[in-house]
């Protein structure tokens, strides 16, 4: 079977980052069965991110962002022009900017894909583990969430190199997700400005029985970006970072668990400002 895959990125002002990830990308090994486009939304990259890119690749589908559009919203712009294109996409990869790919990422995908079918009888959303260049170590991929009545909770599930796992949340450095399954659970939420929109999109998945699957092996690189609050930040800028949408985001965390678990509210509400007034808190 043939395969004609839509990639999704969007991109904001880190533009040697964004062509180191596409020469990897362009680079890995392909199999002879897939195709792809690429779609980019470049949030009006004062370092013109877009445009360079464009003059490079000129294959390259370039969507020009408002400048607020943060990742979640430009996700969104990306996947709904490849959905009003006149291509009718077999599959969807949603990819980070700042991720360094192995070559065999797509076998990895696609094993899992047909794995999926064998086992499941239908097609999911995979999600491919990334680790830090320097440590080695797991940075992003497929969590399970633990089973806690107030406390939101999740466990890294590290990949195998045998079979693909069960997971519950995905992060969407490189996700995969099949044609029906985009069908039924549709593109990321537009509420989402950054976070949580990649765990809102997977849990979604679990809940209308869509298989949700760590693939085998790693697909790249990636460094963990997202760091804890210190306790020598000030006050004021501790509850900036509490709203602002590349800190806590807060507003895109509480309206995820209002979706899914609306009875974590309260103590999620409270413990984060509880944290923002003193940091070090675990």
């Amino acid at each position: 079977m043939k395969y004609q895959i839509a990639i999704l990125m969007t991109c904001y002002n880190r533009v040697q980052t964004t062509l180191k990830c596409l020469e990897s990308l362009y680079n890995a090994l392909l199999p002879e069965n897939i195709e792809f486009d690429i779609y980019l939304v470049d949030d009006l990259s004062p370092d013109k991110t877009g445009q360079i890119v464009g003059s490079k690749y000129k294959s390259i589908n370039i969507i020009q962002g408002t400048g607020s559009l943060f990742w979640a919203k430009g996700m969104h712009l990306a996947w709904e022009t490849a959905l009003n294109s006149d291509i009718d996409y077999d599959g969807f990869l949603l990819i980070n900017d700042d991720v360094e790919f192995f070559s065999s990422f797509w076998g990895n995908i696609f094993f899992t894909h047909n794995w999926c079918k064998t086992q499941y009888h239908t097609e999911g959303i995979y999600v491919l583990s990334v680790k830090d260049k320097n440590t080695n170590e797991r940075t992003y991929g497929g969590n399970i969430l633990q089973k806690r009545i107030f406390k939101h909770q999740t466990v890294p599930v590290f990949p195998s190199d045998k079979i693909p796992l069960q997971c519950q949340l995905t992060n969407a450095n490189i996700l995969y997700v099949s044609r029906s399954a985009q069908k039924i659970i549709g593109i990321i939420d537009p509420h989402f400005n950054h976070a949580a929109g990649d765990f809102d999109y997977s849990i979604t998945a679990c809940k209308k029985n869509i298989p949700v699957l760590v693939c085998i092996g790693y697909g790249g690189f990636c460094t963990h970006d997202h760091n804890p609050i210190q306790p020598s930040t000030s006050l004021k800028k501790r509850v900036k970072l509490l709203y602002d949408v590349k800190g806590n985001s807060l507003n895109d965390y509480i309206y995820y668990l209002k979706k899914h678990f609306w009875w974590k509210v309260p103590y999620a509400f409270i413990v984060l400002w509880a944290k923002t007034f003193f940091p070090s808190i675990k």
